[in-house]
């Protein structure tokens, strides 16, 4: 079962070392990194959370799926995803990605189906 991103951000340092599945929106912007937001609002407004996966979702996205063109990010797309809440200097990310599949247009991708470290 997938938790919704909008029920975890309010509170995420009660999830700190925790492996969690939560959907929303996977959104990459600059840079190629990736993030976890409840709508595309929210990430703007910057409540969002870092995907620490050393671009592997844009890299693999970038191969599978046509990125958006001629805005400030490339992909936002539904999403659900694996991985363990983590608190470094202060800063939340979502790190040790256990899953990840984005959904476009009923259209299917599955990005992870392996740890990254």
């Amino acid at each position: 079962m997938f938790t919704p991103f909008q029920s975890i951000a309010g509170n995420l340092k009660a999830f700190v070392g925790m492996q969690v599945s939560v959907s929303g929106q996977l959104i990459v912007g600059e840079g190629h990194r990736a993030f976890l937001a409840a709508s595309y609002e929210g990430y703007k407004r910057g409540e969002r959370l870092l995907v620490a996966d050393d671009d592997l979702i844009s890299t693999h996205l970038l191969a599978k799926l046509p990125a958006y063109g001629g805005g400030d990010v490339i992909y936002d797309e539904e999403a659900y995803v694996t991985g363990t809440v983590v608190q470094t200097r202060g800063a939340y990310t979502f790190a040790d990605l256990r899953y990840c599949k984005v959904v476009r247009d009923n259209f299917e991708i599955l990005v992870l189906p392996v740890q990254i470290r």
